[in-house]
């Protein structure tokens, strides 16, 4: 799998419990399906009961193209902002993978216990 920013190959790690990808040069992380959830409750035990949905209704999600592309599907990116907050991620509408530029997990974390 290629980075959606670098188009380098990705590695896999195990991050928080989760066998994840992640670029080696610009420390991106691609989180499949539900891995995010499953990262961040593992992360932080006490939020493992509020979880945002970026699926449910996309209304309610400003949404943009991005020149990234799901290193899965090969479709191009959407920017999506995660929940109320400033943080941006990058989704892919048809695996449901999200991307996370470095030092977004840190923020989503950070933003989550701030609820």
């Amino acid at each position: 799998m290629l980075c959606p920013l670098c188009k380098i190959e990705m590695k896999r790690a195990i991050f928080y419990g989760v066998e994840i990808d992640y670029c080696p040069k610009c420390l991106g992380l691609w989180f499949e399906k539900d891995e995010l959830r499953q990262a961040k409750d593992e992360k932080d035990k006490d939020l493992a009961w509020l979880d945002i949905d970026l699926w449910q209704d996309k209304r309610k999600f400003k949404i943009s193209q991005t020149q990234k592309y799901c290193p899965v599907c090969l479709t191009l990116l959407y920017s999506v902002r995660y929940a109320d907050s400033q943080i941006q991620v990058d989704i892919c509408s048809l695996c449901q993978g999200i991307w996370l530029d470095r030092g977004e997990f840190k923020k989503i974390i950070d933003y989550l216990k701030d609820k």
